[in-house]
């Protein structure tokens, strides 16, 4: 599997990325706060399908068939998307109207991007903006940043809940696993990454990879590609895989 992965100049938009599946495979995506917008083509079709995937608490298992392509925006965690049928489900995934040249997303009709057509991809999203169907929540990024809220804890956890469908500790949470995924990723041992994280201590850490993960610090790190690798830590940037330091694409 060829995926590749870049951050945006936007402030919009998180991670812009594209997958090529050789053969058939399944992929854990760890839990997470994010909204994204996703495309793909089955080997030997022309439809393209769309599809709107929801922030989750749970770790998902994707299956890849041979021959498919996929590509697509993942939103920060302060952008979400409104006039969109709630998901009734935190982690749902939901198919969009889309006819394979316009793809309608909260009554916006809108050209389909291509395969790996970055600017596309971003124009989407600043359409999306302008006509207010995605908006930003900045009192939901200084709380993640760590700022004192404007907010009282009530107001947040409605607006947060209202955002990614999650109250702020949970939201907390999330982020805190991927810093601890960064430290080990940079060579921290399992006990200094936890301290560091914010742990009690590795065990905590290493429950709390595997709830958001499916499996254990140590056979994340070990993966040709995980899904930690294109996300964002704290500080907004994204981690490089570990197998593969020197940029975005990985095969597997």
């Amino acid at each position: 599997m060829a995926y590749t992965f870049t951050e945006s100049a936007s402030p919009l938009v998180s991670v812009l990325w594209w997958v090529e599946v050789e053969e058939d495979a399944t992929y854990t995506d760890a839990a997470n706060e994010f909204w994204g917008i996703a495309f793909s083509r089955r080997h030997g079709h022309t439809d393209v399908v769309a599809t709107l995937i929801g922030p989750s608490t749970q770790p998902r298992t994707l299956d890849l068939r041979a021959g498919e392509r996929g590509w697509g925006v993942e939103l920060p965690a302060h952008v979400f998307l409104r006039h969109v049928p709630k998901l009734s489900l935190l982690g749902e995934m939901r198919d969009l109207p889309c006819d394979g040249a316009f793809v309608e997303i909260g009554g916006v009709r809108l050209p389909v991007p291509g395969y790996a057509d970055t600017r596309a991809l971003e124009e989407m999203v600043t359409l999306l903006h302008r006509q207010g169907v995605l908006v930003t929540d900045e009192a939901i990024a200084a709380a993640l940043a760590g700022d004192a809220p404007a907010y009282s804890d009530r107001q947040l956890r409605r607006r947060s809940s209202a955002a990614a469908g999650m109250g702020p500790k949970q939201l907390q949470q999330l982020a805190r696993v991927r810093a601890a995924y960064r430290l080990l990723h940079a060579g921290r041992t399992l006990a200094e990454a936890a301290v560091e994280a914010g742990y009690s201590d590795q065990a905590h850490m290493t429950r709390g990879m595997r709830a958001v993960a499916g499996t254990s610090p140590a056979r994340i790190l070990a993966a040709d590609l995980d899904s930690f690798g294109s996300r964002p830590g704290e500080d907004g940037r994204i981690v490089s895989i570990a197998r593969n330091p020197a940029g975005g694409r990985v095969e597997a």
